[in-house]
């Protein structure tokens, strides 16, 4: 959580040549006081957190910044003898004020004989993203186990996309524990603001500082940190925080933001000829206006790269739809910006929709925001009576528009004049299961010939096109043929069929399974894909947090056995597993030289509540022993 702090932090263009704006703390700021002895708690193995102290004040646009460590091994002196800062130069900077050493009951001051360098580094260029920030870093020699290191910055500027409003987030809890935490905002009396607390019951101290300041404070002493638990979900936070905002309602915030995108209202006017061309080809081609929408997500997902350039105001406002049609690449605003113009020219509604791609269902619990929340856009669309959600990052979908797969964002800010509140966004349901599909003939005692098809549809077959494509089909076909069991010969290509009209995708791995001894008989061993790869079982007791499942997932396998070696008796058998969190089913026929398994499961959500860890514990354990696939198939 501190780093995520840290990345709002900011440097003046002056660093970009080495230099350092030096000067003493601002006379607004409230000195606060930190112990330089504290008892050490268990999880304090190499460092001591002894004061975060943020002040924030918002006339001024000015973030100071406090923070007291203590070292207390060789690990954390390597660590704290190097600091970064990441800022961006276009539109903040940030002013030193202290940067010290205790050691020997005696401070030393390190800010100005350490060295400093400035660094551009890009860390998601990788994914297509230059966001333009540069990485102070500063070199503290002899750093020693049992020195406190003291520093204090002020990062001065606003976002240039920032309104006339001021919203914030304060944590007085975090993954490690801190002696000692304190936050203090001091905003204009004469302007309302709206305070949600989080997982917390501390009220703040609020008091008049003058006429026209108000001052806000909370402090925590002696916090215990955040245990992460493993696989608790991407929207889970349980930090204790408060939320701070100048936003009276949603309607400001969506219009705030609108501001920001281009009015398309009279695009048609100034639109580049080859896209209203474009556009007039895909117009004869289709005679719907679904078909013809259509067309044009599939070409903004495939035809327009993801990438964008992040820095000052580029990293909210996007470009013009010309320029994006030009030069063919964008990031998620740009790319729905221009699939709204093309709709447009093809007289289709649709609004850009600010989405949080981590917090999702949690988003309605927020109060109104505008930087603090919303991290992704999509595009509503509407055609007659029916609205669409649609992802403009996303690549080789197949289907029809009413079976375009959305990723589950549950709510959203249209940036319309007519909203009000958040939208909520159907969640996208599987049409079909993924099946497994497995015939097994024994040729003689020792082999038998094994055939799986995998048969994937909807979101699932747009994952797999997109292995394909980006893996290449041999790299894809060498990543499935790990589903193989090992001891398996003679594997046969790997036919890939893939109809993305009806967004179906397909692949069957072929091979000669040989049968194995136990307990002096030979068995085939042949596992359910699903009881193998498809449940659950890392789940552990005892949970506060609730536990991520893979979701939206929903599997039938169907296994074939011919044996003309052997005869079964007659068996029938059925189970149902049924839990909040999922549904499984299987059944069991085998009769004179066949057998035949049925499997599904289904998961119901995206998580198992924390209160439910024990009952699906019971139940995947149920499910997974004994393994009814272990099958006697040879006998002598």
């Amino acid at each position: 959580m501190l780093k995520r702090v840290l990345l709002f932090l900011i440097f003046p263009l002056i660093c970009l040549k080495g230099a350092v704006v030096i000067e003493p703390t601002p006379d607004w700021v409230k000195p606060c006081e930190f112990p330089l002895e504290a008892s050490v708690k268990p999880s304090e193995i190499h460092e001591q957190q002894l004061l975060f102290d943020r002040q924030h004040h918002w006339e001024k646009e000015t973030v100071y910044l406090h923070r007291v460590v203590k070292v207390m091994d060789e690990v954390s002196a390597r660590d704290f003898s190097q600091l970064s800062y990441y800022y961006d130069p276009s539109y903040q900077k940030i002013i030193f004020h202290a940067l010290r050493v205790y050691r020997n009951g005696e401070w030393t001051s390190r800010l100005e004989s350490s060295r400093h360098e400035v660094l551009q580094k890009e860390d998601a260029l990788d994914q297509g993203i230059y966001t333009g920030s540069f990485t102070l870093v500063y070199f503290l020699d002899d750093v020693r186990a049992g020195d406190i290191i003291e520093y204090a910055l002020s990062f001065i500027g606003a976002h240039p996309a920032s309104g006339p409003y001021h919203d914030d987030f304060i944590y007085l809890q975090y993954h490690q524990p801190f002696e000692k935490i304190y936050h203090r905002i001091l905003c204009p009396q004469n302007q309302s603001i709206f305070v949600k607390p989080f997982y917390t019951s501390k009220a703040p101290l609020v008091q008049e500082i003058d006429s026209n300041l108000l001052e806000w404070v909370w402090e925590a002493n002696h916090t215990m940190p955040h245990q992460k638990e493993g696989g608790e979900p991407l929207w889970y936070d349980p930090l204790e925080r408060v939320q701070l905002t100048q936003y009276k309602s949603w309607e400001k915030v969506a219009l705030q933001s609108l501001h920001l995108y281009p009015d398309v209202s009279d695009f048609k006017e100034f639109a580049d000829e080859n896209m209203v061309a474009l556009v007039n080809e895909w117009q004869n081609l289709a005679q719907t206006k679904e078909e013809q929408a259509l067309l044009a997500i599939r070409f903004v997902q495939d035809q327009v790269r993801y990438h964008g350039f992040e820095e000052g105001i580029r990293g909210m406002k996007p470009s013009t739809p010309n320029l994006i049609f030009k030069q063919r690449f964008g990031d998620c605003k740009d790319k729905v910006v221009l699939l709204q113009a093309l709709l447009h020219l093809m007289g289709i509604s649709s609004h850009p929709t600010l989405v949080s791609s981590s917090e999702k269902a949690n988003a309605k619990d927020f109060l109104p925001t505008f930087r603090t929340l919303f991290d992704h856009v999509i595009l509503r669309i509407q055609i007659d009576h029916a609205t669409y959600f649609v992802d403009a990052t996303c690549t080789l979908q197949g289907g029809s528009l009413s079976e375009n797969y959305c990723p589950d964002y549950r709510w959203g800010l249209v940036l319309a004049e007519s909203t009000q509140d958040l939208t909520p966004i159907p969640t996208s349901h599987l049409q079909s299961p993924t099946t497994i599909s497995t015939t097994v003939r024994l040729t003689s005692m020792d082999i038998a010939e094994v055939s799986t098809s995998f048969t994937y549809y909807g979101f699932k077959a747009d994952l797999r096109r997109n292995e394909l494509k980006y893996q290449g089909e041999k790299k894809f076909a060498e990543s499935y043929f790990g589903l193989i069991p090992r001891k398996a010969t003679s594997p046969l290509p790997l036919p890939i069929l893939d109809d993305r009209e009806q967004n179906i995708f397909s692949f069957t791995l072929s091979y000669q399974l040989p049968a194995k001894k136990r307990y002096r008989k030979k068995i085939l061993p042949i596992h359910s894909h699903i009881l193998k790869n498809g449940i659950d079982r890392d789940l552990k007791l005892d949970r506060k947090a609730p536990y991520a499942l893979m979701h939206p997932l929903w599997v039938k396998e169907h296994i074939h056995i011919e044996n003309p070696l052997n005869i079964w008796d007659v068996e029938v058998e059925e189970v149902t597993e049924e839990h909040p969190s999922l549904v499984y089913k299987s059944a069991l026929k085998k009769s004179g030289q066949t057998a035949d398994y049925d499997f599904e499961i289904r998961h119901l959500q995206d998580h198992v509540p924390a209160e439910s860890t024990q009952s699906y514990y019971e139940t995947v354990h149920r499910i997974e022993s004994p393994d009814p696939l272990e099958i006697e198939s040879l006998k002598k």
